[in-house]
């Protein structure tokens, strides 16, 4: 046997051949591929023992008089088809949108009428990667990596201006610095780095840089500015230059030569209607320089500053430092700085680790730090705290019971998060000397997030989910859930559902080693609970309104009412209305809900209209075996009525009309089942049969 698949059905019908001897199973029999890559389909077969296979290929087109078409004759897929004889297989490359079709295999044998075709085939689908940008909560940005049908455990690879994004391989990508992350965003799959997503801009911005400029251009010597986009994929027709606040007339595109001025001159750029522009930068010319302690020049003595700021020197209060340009460090660039004060800023720092965290909203988290002072000086108190008063954590009633903190190093639990502790926390430290008190004043920023489900539709007709949140977590695992057990061998942030029936459930996520803390399930529509308003008795002439109401996550797109008796819609929206209802109206009412997972109906909801009581016409009917049939045939929605004997009144006597037990002398009247009451009734007489003829008594005629 070789390998294919699926339910097939033999072509031709013989004694000789059973069909159960014949198949073809695809394996699988759904495949889908990145467009531009290449896909193996695969499949195994069988036939009668005694049997030679003299020819076989693929098809997807089956014509009329002509029969299946060799997929390597196909004017479309020439040279690009490649036969594998055992197990049966092809490989199609340069896929093509257009190639997404089912592909059968077919085969025949030495036997005139040995052949065979695997007709469910295999599906194929072709899809491209398409990146969706979604708001987060804090401003920032939520990247998505998409395709139209589910990839066979991809690992994804983001890429900024270009370049690799390092340690993100996951479907999402989180942006939340709007300076250090713009750029040109795209996405690949592992193993298809070539085949990449289109590129999308985000937080798109504007930057000046110095070209051509010498470590030290001399004053008047010409250089070179150009504005560009931080995404590598933009540019524009039209720039405005800004020198010191004030347009620059004599440039208009996105290089400006501009020459160099001794003094405070600073550049910026903008693009005319795209509100876009530039920060400024310094004069063209300056340089990043280090600190070096002439005394020494020791390189332990070098430290960054900006130009004619030494705010980080290493130092001690006699020392003389100058400037020097790392790029040439030459004694032309010395400019003497003295350094003032008693204690070196450098001495003193707080550094966060890491300075951005993300954690789960329910869940604890650590926050770190280190710090430093000089030597001599002894902390005697520290903490954290968030807002401009410098108050103590353990001292604010929002997180009294919630927070510990840990010395060595300088590290703060806080346990059973909530949305509100998204913050920036500083740490400060007081030592025993007076002026000797520290704040590390960049802080550590803290996002708190939920897990959320989306819900998209794929091209093949099933679901995408995706288990989101508004903050990149760190390394996390995935778990689903469906109908609240756990969903084996999916762990990654997106989940594909293919088929209605089996994959029908209620589902949500969380993360490995947080199992506790789930997403909001989504579902479709459940408890879907139609209902006519107002209640009580409706006569003719009042108005009514039906309402639909359901639970659902997502919420219900889509309500739809309809009437037992009729098969089509009466129209959409959670509420259906009727005024000057008739008895035409009464009858039996439902209503669906609709929302991106399926559909749910709910029980009927019976609608009754009352009206004055209308003369119902009696007939007779003849015939004899000790009771005679009365048959009351009321308008239709006149009320139910049952007979009672006016001679004796007992409830014995009560009856449905059409069947009320009598003798020829007694007189009936017609009682109103929902009052009883006296102004329903109307006398009705009963009338004996028809003389008959001796013998067996006539057949009653009901």
């Amino acid at each position: 046997m070789a390998n294919c698949a699926a339910s097939v059905r033999l072509k031709r019908s013989t004694s000789k051949l059973g069909e159960q001897h014949w198949g073809v199973t695809y394996t699988p029999d759904s495949v889908c591929a990145l467009e531009g890559s290449s896909v193996d389909l695969s499949c195994s077969y069988k036939h009668p023992g005694g049997l030679t296979v003299t020819e076989s290929f693929w098809f997807i087109n089956d014509q009329p008089g002509v029969g299946p078409v060799d997929l390597q004759e196909d004017a479309q897929y020439k040279r690009r088809v490649q036969y594998y004889q055992t197990p049966c297989r092809m490989r199609i490359t340069g896929l093509r949108a257009s190639d997404a079709q089912t592909y059968k295999f077919r085969f025949f044998t030495d036997d005139p009428d040995g052949k065979y075709t695997g007709s469910s085939g295999v599906r194929l689908s072709v899809t491209g990667l398409k990146i969706g940008v979604l708001n987060t909560k804090e401003g920032g940005k939520q990247l998505n990596c998409s395709s139209t049908c589910a990839l066979t455990n991809p690992t994804y690879i983001w890429y900024r201006n270009e370049q690799p994004v390092s340690e993100q391989n996951r479907a999402v990508l989180y942006l939340r610095d709007r300076t250090v992350d713009a750029g040109s965003y795209s996405c690949a799959v592992k193993g298809h780095e070539e085949i990449r997503s289109a590129a999308v801009c985000v937080f798109e911005g504007l930057q000046v840089k110095v070209e051509g400029a010498a470590a030290a251009p001399a004053e008047e010597q010409t250089v070179t500015l150009t504005c560009s986009s931080m995404c590598s994929s933009q540019s524009y027709s039209t720039y405005t230059w800004y020198r010191n606040g004030q347009p620059v007339s004599e440039c208009r595109s996105a290089s400006c030569s501009v020459a160099v001025f001794r003094g405070e001159i600073s550049y910026s750029c903008a693009v005319e209607g795209r509100g876009l522009r530039s920060a400024t930068t310094l004069k063209p010319g300056d340089d990043t320089y280090t600190a070096l302690n002439l005394a020494t020049t020791s390189s332990s003595e070098y430290d960054s500053l900006t130009v004619n700021q030494c705010s980080h020197a290493t130092h001690s209060a006699n020392d003389t430092y100058s400037t020097l340009n790392p790029a040439t460090r030459t004694s032309s660039e010395y400019d003497t700085l003295i350094v003032v004060g008693e204690l070196g800023e450098k001495q003193w720092g707080v550094t966060y680790t890491p300075d951005r965290v993300c954690a789960l909203e329910g869940s604890s988290v650590d926050l770190s730090c280190s710090y430093k002072h000089p030597g001599g000086l002894r902390v005697i108190k520290s903490f954290w705290f968030i807002n401009d008063q410098h108050v103590d954590l353990r001292e604010d009633d929002q997180y009294k019971g919630r927070v510990k903190f840990y010395r060595n190093p300088c590290r703060m639990r806080i346990t059973g998060l909530r949305a509100s502790d998204s913050q920036i926390y500083k740490f400060r430290f007081i030592t025993d000397d007076p002026g000797g008190k520290y704040i590390g004043s960049s802080g550590v920023s803290l996002s708190v997030t939920d897990l959320k489900i989306e819900v998209l539709n794929t091209q093949g007709g099933g679901k995408q989910l995706i288990c989101s949140s508004t903050c990149t977590l760190t390394n996390p695992t995935y778990i689903w859930y469906r109908n609240e057990q756990p969903v084996s061998e999916q762990n990654r942030a997106v989940l594909y559902l293919r088929d209605r029936t089996v994959d029908a459930g209620s589902y949500s996520c969380a993360v490995k080693e947080h199992e506790e803390i789930r997403s909001a399930a989504v579902y479709s529509p459940k408890e879907t609970r139609a209902v006519v308003l107002p209640s009580g008795e409706r006569k003719e002439g009042d108005s009514v309104t039906l309402t639909c109401s359901s639970d659902a996550d997502p919420p219900v797109l889509t309500f739809n009412w309809f009437k037992q008796s009729v098969n089509e819609s009466l129209g959409t929206g959670q509420n259906y209305s009727i005024t000057n209802i008739s008895s035409q109206h009464s009858g039996l009412y439902y209503c669906t809900a609709l929302n991106q997972l399926g559909q749910h109906s709910s029980a009927p909801a019976r609608l009754d209209v009352f009206y004055p009581p209308r003369p119902p016409s009696l007939s007779e009917f003849n015939g004899f075996n000790g009771s005679i049939t009365l048959v009351c045939t009321p308008k239709p929605g006149d009320d139910t009525y049952t007979a009672l004997n006016l001679a004796t009144t007992s409830s014995s006597e009560y009856d449905t009309l059409t069947h009320a037990t009598h003798s020829p002398s007694d007189t009936y009247s017609t009682l109103n089942t929902a009052t009883r009451t006296s102004s329903e009734y109307d006398t009705l007489t009963v009338v004996g049969p028809p003389p008959v003829q001796s013998g067996a008594p006539d057949e009653e005629n009901n």
